[in-house]
């Protein structure tokens, strides 16, 4: 099991100069609502959807997982 670490992402976002849900759903291509949704922790992205914020922002998909004893944190 693994949770998204949106702190992570929000981040790579900023370092790149987004800093709203809008900028970021634009940079990886999905609907604002979906980023807006992960953000607020009502939804959790596919490793797939993860593999596109990482590319997007030039880090390792690992970067953004939390898993084991990082995931209860």
């Amino acid at each position: 099991m693994y949770t998204v670490d949106t702190d992570a992402i929000r981040k790579a976002a900023a370092e790149q100069g987004d800093t709203t849900a809008y900028a970021i759903a634009l940079r990886i291509g999905m609907a604002q609502s979906s980023v807006s949704r992960m953000f607020r922790g009502e939804m959790r992205p596919s490793l797939d959807t993860l593999m596109k914020y990482a590319t997007a922002y030039d880090k390792p998909v690992e970067e953004f997982v939390k898993t084991g004893a990082r995931a209860a944190a």
